[in-house]
C-alpha cells in the first residue's frame, strides 16, 4: 500500500520535525510504502530562513536578534533542512495551492497528522483536512491537535462538513474528542503523538550526542515568564546544573551559567535532553521526549498551550512533575520511570492497532 502523509513537515520546528519522523517510520514498520506530500510553499521558505521585513518595533527586534546571532541560526536552518532530506521520504515539491488541489494522487491513503495541524484558532487550512484529496483515496487523521484548551464553536459548520468527508479519525487529546463528538456524533479514539510510536533504542539512534562538561539542565520555552525564570535559576543554583538553552535567543536573560545553543537541529535537540540531568519546559515535544529518554523533567505551564501536556502526564503517571507555581518545586514527586513505561504501553499498543486498521480500511 502506498501512503501520503500531510502534515507540517517542513517548518523549522523541532517537534514538527520529529514528528513527522516518527509517523514514517511506524508506516514503514506495518509494511507500507510512504511518502510525504512535500507542500512548501515559498512564504515557508521565507519563515524558516528568519527573512525579516521590518514593518514596526516589533519586527524590528527580531531583525537585530538575527543579524546578532545570524551565524547560529544559519546553523540550526542547515541542520533543519539536512533532517528533512536525509531522513523524510519526500515527494516532488509543491510550492502552490493550485497544484496541491489539481493532482490526481496516486496514493490508497492520505493520512493527516500529527501535531497542531487542526488549530483552528490560529488559521483554518483546508490543505490539513485533506480537502484536496478525492475518492477512492482514503483520508485519514493520526493524532492532529486543536492545539488549544477551548476549541470555540465559530468554525464548526465548516469542521463539520471536513471531518465528514474522513474514513478514520483519530485525535491526541481529550478536548478534541470531544469536539469531534459534538460535532459528528462519532466517538473518535485518542492517540499517542507518533513520537511514542518508536522505541527509546531508535530515537538514540537518531540523536547527536553534544560534547559539553559536566552536569547541565535543558531549558526550552515556548515564552518566558519571571515566574519561569525563578524556578530554572533556583533549580541550577541548588543542583549546580550548567543551563543549556535550546530555542529563544531571550533566554539568555537568566544570567545564569548558561550555554546558548539556538543552532541545535532536530537530531541535536534529541541529544541534548537524551544526555541532560533534567528538562524544564512547556513545550509538549520536550516533555515527550524527556519521558521517552527517562530525563528528569519540570514541566511548567503555559498561558494557553497544557492540554497536550497535561493529557500527557495524565496517562503516563508523571503528572507530579507539573509545576504550576515557583513554590512547587520543593513538592514535586520524582517520577518512577517504570511506572511511567508501564503506563504507556498500552497507549503505545492501541496507537499502533488504530494506524494499522485504519491504513487497511478496517471499521473506522
Amino acid at each position: 500500500m502506498k501512503v501520503g502523509i500531510c502534515t507540517l513537515h517542513a517548518v523549522h520546528n523541532y517537534g514538527a520535525a520529529l514528528q513527522a519522523l516518527g509517523l514514517q517510520t511506524a508506516i514503514e514498520e506495518l509494511g507500507h510504502s510512504v511518502e510525504f506530500i512535500h507542500y512548501l510553499p515559498d512564504s515557508m521558505v521565507r519563515m524558516n530562513r528568519r527573512d525579516v521585513e521590518v514593518r514596526n518595533l516589533k519586527s524590528l527586534a527580531k531583525w537585530l536578534q538575527f543579524k546578532l546571532l545570524g551565524s547560529a541560526f544559519r546553523r540550526r536552518y542547515q541542520r533543519f533542512e539536512s533532517f528533512r532530506d536525509v531522513n523524510l521520504k519526500l515527494s516532488p515539491r509543491i510550492s502552490a495551492k493550485d497544484d496541491l488541489f489539481g493532482r490526481d494522487w496516486e496514493y490508497d491513503a492520505v493520512i493527516a497528522g500529527s501535531d497542531q495541524i487542526w488549530n483552528i484558532e490560529q488559521v483554518f487550512s483546508p490543505i490539513q483536512f485533506l480537502q484536496f484529496v478525492r475518492d477512492p483515496i482514503r483520508r485519514v487523521s493520526y493524532a492532529p491537535s486543536f492545539g488549544v484548551e477551548a476549541i470555540t464553536d465559530r468554525h464548526d459548520e465548516t469542521l463539520r462538513k471536513v471531518l465528514e468527508r474522513f474514513d478514520h479519525i483519530s485525535v491526541r487529546e481529550d478536548s478534541g474528542r470531544r469536539k469531534i463528538k459534538n460535532l459528528i456524533g462519532v466517538d473518535v479514539p485518542v492517540v499517542l503523538d507518533p513520537v511514542f510510536l518508536n522505541p527509546r533504542e531508535y530515537w538514540e539512534s537518531v540523536a547527536h550526542k553534544p560534547a559539553i562538561d559536566g552536569p547541565f539542565m535543558v531549558f526550552y520555552s515556548l515564552e518566558l515568564t519571571s515566574e519561569l525564570q525563578k524556578l530554572v535559576t533556583r533549580i541550577a543554583r541548588e543542583r549546580g546544573y550548567r543551563i543549556v538553552i535550546l530555542g529563544k535567543a531571550g533566554a539568555t536573560i537568566l544570567r545564569e551559567r548558561c550555554s546558548l545553543r539556538i543552532d541545535a537541529g532536530p537530531a541535536e535537540f534529541l541529544g541534548f535532553i537524551q544526555a541532560a540531568e533534567m528538562v524544564v519546559t512547556n513545550s509538549f515535544h520536550a516533555s515527550a521526549f524527556a519521558a521517552i529518554f527517562e530525563t528528569d523533567l519540570v514541566v511548567y505551564p503555559h498561558k494557553t498551550r497544557n492540554t497536550r501536556m497535561e493529557h500527557l502526564l495524565s496517562i503516563s503517571g508523571a503528572g507530579s512533575r507539573f509545576a504550576k507555581n515557583f513554590s512547587e518545586w520543593e513538592r514535586l514527586v520524582e517520577i518512577d520511570w517504570a511506572k511511567v513505561g508501564r503506563a504507556l504501553a498500552p497507549e503505545v499498543a492501541l496507537s499502533k492497532e488504530y494506524l494499522s486498521s485504519a491504513l487497511e480500511g478496517g471499521t473506522a
